[in-house]
This record gives structure tokens, sequence and C-alpha cells, in this order.
């Protein structure tokens, strides 16, 4: 019988015990553990298991690569160049949230042990459950939607200037055909790819992404601030999106990136567009290389058409 893949990065009081670090366990600690541990899962190259351990080990790589802090290069040599201004890491406690920072909900309402041991009382889930500093390069940023996909223009210059070159797209993007010989659908370096379109989803307790870049240059990105186990989630919002894009006849002549959208003020006037909302939570969505869309008020929505006057 095989063994059950493990993934250390939320298991961060045991993981710190089990070392004699301090809890909760940093990125450091979490590798510490794992070398301790020894065996792997399996063969390298020989099956795919999504790793966020992985990209912890990425992020300390690149430290020790450029002698900078993770966030200080990603913020400096990447987001920078991207004209990119509002992304930083995260923090797990309520009382460091960011500016214009939401206030994340647990899909369940769970009150749990915080990983902290200073604190006593129980605490939200997104609040203390995990340690969400230990996961910066794993996907620990604070970003808007609007960030987002300018990100995603930006990687192969769909809005210049493009950050990589050319070729380093292709590697990028290449298929590895001994895991995926075949098929519509594989996982590239860092991007899931179907269709040619690039993508990437995933969330933790409290929030939850999804980021689309097409081949012919239209990005999104959807962000919610209540984190679900509807496994039609990222569909839903990904063929909707698609469905609105396709139905959209005029975008705007101006820039939007240049703007920065408040929430509060634009899901007012959008409330009357929509049919259907569920849970209360906020959604971030940005279509297109300009167009901004800002929703609050559920978790799933129905866009309905506008009619032309």
């Amino acid at each position: 019988m095989g063994r059950q893949v493990l993934d250390p990065m939320f298991f961060s009081t045991s993981v710190a015990k089990a070392v004699g670090a301090p809890a909760p366990a940093s990125c450091e600690t979490v590798i510490r553990y794992m070398m301790m541990t020894g065996l792997l899962d399996f063969t390298p190259g020989t099956r795919y298991e999504y790793s966020n351990f992985g990209y912890c080990v990425l992020g300390r790589i690149i430290e020790k690569t450029t002698g900078m802090g993770y966030e200080d290069y990603m913020k400096a040599e990447v987001l920078a160049p991207m004209g990119i201004v509002d992304m930083q890491s995260g923090h797990t406690q309520l009382a460091f949230r960011g500016p214009n920072e939401v206030h994340y909900y647990d899909g369940e309402d769970r009150m749990v042990q915080s990983v902290f041991q200073n604190v006593t009382e129980p605490v939200p889930y997104p609040y203390g459950g995990f340690y969400l500093e230990a996961l910066d390069s794993v996907g620990g940023w604070i970003a808007s939607a609007q960030g987002l996909v300018r990100f995603a223009l930006s990687v192969d210059g769909a809005r210049p200037p493009a950050y990589l070159r050319p070729e380093t797209v292709d590697i990028m993007l290449a298929r590895n055909t001994v895991l995926w010989p075949t098929g519509d659908h594989y996982y590239a370096l860092g991007w899931e790819v179907t269709y040619s379109s690039w993508w990437h989803a995933g969330g933790v307790p409290g929030s939850a992404a999804l980021l689309v870049k097409m081949p012919n240059g239209v990005a999104w990105a959807v962000l919610f601030n209540k984190c679900c186990h509807d496994t039609e989630l990222f569909p839903d919002a990904d063929q909707s999106l698609r469905k609105a894009f396709n139905e959209t006849t005029s975008w705007p002549s101006w820039d939007l990136f240049s703007t920065q959208i408040s929430t509060s003020s634009t899901a007012s006037s959008l409330h009357s567009a929509l049919t259907e909302t569920v849970t209360p939570t906020t959604i971030s969505l940005l279509v297109g290389a300009g167009l901004v869309i800002v929703v609050a008020g559920g978790i799933f929505l129905r866009r309905r058409r506008k009619q032309s006057s």
C-alpha cells in the first residue's frame, strides 16, 4: 500500500514540534522536517502531484541566489517592472491585515486552536488555523484582481513590454510528454495549460482565486474572500466569464489599469446585474485588458445580459 501524500505546509504546530523548533513552523523549518523524514512519495519524474512544499523550496532558492528576501526580490525585480505596486505578502493574524485587505470567512465557520502558542482562545480558521507567513512563495500574497490580470498580461507581452523573452515563455509552457503524452490539458512550469489557455486556481481557508490567460491576449481574475469545497466553483466562474466575454460587443476605450476601483462604490451600482447571490462575501473580477468589475454579495454570480437601449 502506497504512502499517503503529505502537504506539510498546513501542519505548522506538529512540524515545528517534530524538529524541535518554535511554532508556528517557518518555511525553513518545514524544509528541515521534510529532509528529516527522508523518503519520497514516488520517483521524481514518474508521476504528477501538485506540491505546495515545492514552491516553498523555490522561494528559498530565490533568496539564496539573489541575496534578497523573497518578497523584496519579487516586488523589485518582477512586480515593479510590470507596473504592479499593490501586491504584498499576507499575514496570519487579523491585527496585521494590510491596507484595503478584505476580511476572510471560512466556509464552515470553524473555530480552531491558533498556531501561535501565546493565543489561548479559539480563533476563526483563516486567522490562525495555519501559518500564512510560511506560504509566501506558495501563494500567500495579497493581490487585487487588477494586479493579477496585469501580471498575466505582462508575462509574454500581451500588454507590453514583455517580462519574459519568447523562448523563455516557450520553456515555461512546454508539455512534459512523459507525464502528459496526449490530451488537451497538462501542468507546465507554474501554469495549468488547457487548449492553449494558461491558468491557475487555488485557495486556503478564507480565500480562493482563479487567474486565466487566453491565447487571444485576454485575461481575467476572480477572487473570493470565502473559500468553499464546491468543486464546480472555478469551472462555473471560468465558463461564466468566457460567456460574458463572447457576448460583449463593446469595450471601454480608456485604460482602467491606471484606475483603482473601490469595492463599496462599485458594488452598489452593479447590484441590479446579479440574478443570484448565495453567501455573504466579496468577489473581485477583472476581465480583458482594461475592464474592471468588482461585485459584492455572493460567492457565485449569474450575469444578466444588459439590454441595449
